[in-house]
């Protein structure tokens, strides 16, 4: 690639999977324009937009020197394709490691085509297999669109991320990069990428994590060199040490809650299984206030998670006084408005409570007592994940932990007799978790230090193996069986699957004509469609996927 980067203004490619993705990221982008660097957001796959979402590519797209667009997916190649596959093989093979929870076994299991699941119950057949499908995977050719769509933009870094989910290009994208000599890095996107969501198998040049347990990861998961993680710090949470509050009384007659109460915050999950989660906090709701004493007028405040778009209508001022849901559409607290909402939200709490969710940490942040129940129905999002047991044990452990919903009305009335003890804890797990440079050292300066120094480097393009273009050709002629017996099993199942009278096949991932959710992507697109400076723009050209 040409002039590269020796301390004037950086070309940076930001690759981001989805768009939500890019709130963990804000601050890393706003900064690098700031400093006079060019920023392409490439956003590689739409997906239904979360309330809050456009809003925030919105802002972006309105700084000097940034670009937010959506780029279409790369065309289907068979190598690329049956690459891609060979992935999800190794990654399931890699989630039937004992060190994994059977959780994660399970949803890498639903991915899995059948032979890796049949071949997968031998230990005999994975250790036999595995070496041969990591070779066949490496050896497949870089994508050519992906390497015209990188000569196109010309960057002088490639940031990818998070990278190493399930249908991830950014493999590939990683893959054409190293050809073409361009530094690419693995930006962290949350705290538990690293255990759950896939392995990172092609070396990038760095790997931006937040702290020392996520090297750690990093290397124990994924075998990577020390020298090539980076330890920033969580950059994704820098302003929430910066932001100030709106007025309590203000916020609370927002809210529909009265200010003269303290306030107990239930943030939702994300939609780990089929579980409803108003089945759980209704019955919450009734163990806090039959408790009496403090906890009977306690203000109670619901927080939807983005994803997930539960009816909540059982909750009324009527049948629940000082309870309330909000926001009552779930939105992503990525814009700067909806974003002083959420903040708002847990600083104007006296304690948080949740199943397994980031708003634990972002409580910690802010010094406040946050409480857990340890249930059978929560078990397949704690006690069966790795990230959330790093709640229970940082620092000696940011949670209280309860057994019962007995216990855990016990310990919710002492957090808000006793705030302290519990900010002690706070302040603990966030200097190691978050800040570990130091509670006052932000993460965002020393990322955008990173990626400055990345793209001063020179790497020397990658090459193939010798032995690359045997394997090659054995990938060639595997694909062309296995694609072509893959598509005659789906037929069959076709053809003999009942149907109802009258009705069509639908294609996985389509949606009915006339549906809500076929409308959604069209508004998202429309405002993507205005090209130029100053908005989000959309391509679909050939050579042009992210």
């Amino acid at each position: 690639m040409s002039d590269r980067w020796y301390g004037g203004p950086v070309r940076v490619l930001f690759s981001l999977q989805r768009a939500p993705f890019l709130k963990n990221f804000d601050s890393v982008v706003r900064l690098l324009a700031e400093r006079g660097h060019s920023v392409d957001v490439a956003i590689a796959q739409p997906a239904p937009p979360l309330g809050g979402e456009q809003a925030l590519l919105d802002e972006l797209a309105a700084i000097p020197g940034v670009t937010v667009e959506f780029v279409a997916p790369p065309a289907w190649e068979r190598m690329r394709e049956t690459a891609r596959h060979l992935r999800g093989t190794l990654d399931y093979f890699a989630y039937l490691d004992p060190r994994f929870p059977p959780s994660y076994r399970r949803a890498w299991e639903s991915r899995a085509a059948r032979p890796a699941r049949i071949a997968g119950r031998s230990p005999l057949a994975r250790r036999t297999l595995v070496p041969l499908l990591k070779a066949l995977e490496a050896s497949a050719p870089p994508s050519a669109e992906l390497a015209r769509f990188l000569r196109a933009r010309d960057p002088h870094v490639l940031l990818l991320s998070p990278h190493i989910f399930p249908h991830s290009h950014q493999p590939e994208l990683l893959a054409a990069a190293k050809t073409l000599g361009i530094p690419a890095a693995v930006c962290v996107h949350s705290w538990d990428n690293l255990t759950s969501k896939g392995k990172i198998r092609l070396l990038p040049d760095r790997v931006f994590v937040w702290n020392e347990l996520q090297r750690r990861e990093a290397a124990t998961y994924h075998g990577l060199p020390a020298e090539l993680v980076t330890v920033t710090g969580a950059q994704a949470y820098d302003w929430w040490f910066e932001r100030r509050a709106r007025p309590r009384e203000e916020f609370c007659a927002r809210i529909g809650l009265d200010p003269r109460q303290p306030i107990v915050l239930y943030a939702c999950s994300a939609p780990w299984s089929g579980r409803a989660e108003a089945e759980f906090v209704l019955p919450w709701i009734e163990a806090i206030r039959s408790a009496g004493g403090r906890l009977e007028t306690v203000g109670i405040l619901i927080r939807p998670h983005p994803k997930r778009a539960e009816a909540w209508s059982q909750i009324s001022p009527d049948r629940y006084p000082n309870v309330a849901v909000w926001p009552r559409k779930p939105e992503l607290p990525g814009a700067l408005a909806t974003r002083a909402d959420y903040f708002d939200s847990i600083f104007h709490s006296a304690a948080l409570v949740g199943a397994n969710t980031s708003a634990m940490i972002e409580a910690a942040i802010l010094r406040k007592p946050v409480l857990t129940l340890s249930l059978p129905e929560f078990a397949e999002e704690q006690t069966e994940t790795i990230h959330f047991r790093y709640l229970n044990e940082v620092a000696g452990g940011l949670l209280a932990t309860a057994a019962t919903r007995e216990e855990h009305v016990g310990q919710l009335a002492r957090a808000l007799e006793d705030p302290e003890s519990a900010a002690r804890r706070a302040d603990a797990f966030t200097e190691i978790f978050v800040r570990p440079y130091g509670r006052n050292v932000p993460a965002t300066p020393r990322f955008a230090d990173e990626v400055e120094r990345l793209a001063a480097s020179q790497p020397e393009p990658l090459r193939p193996a010798p032995q690359a273009r045997l394997f090659r050709g054995v990938l060639l002629a595997g694909s062309a069986v296995y694609l072509t017996a893959r598509a005659a099993w789906r037929a069959a199942k076709r053809a003999v699957r009942p149907r109802a009278p009258g009705t069509g096949w639908l294609r996985r991932g389509a949606t009915p004509a006339g549906s809500a959710a076929q409308g959604a992507p069209s508004g998202r697109q429309g405002a993507a469609g205005r090209a130029g400076r100053g908005s989000v723009r959309s391509r679909a050209r050939t050579g042009r996927a992210g």
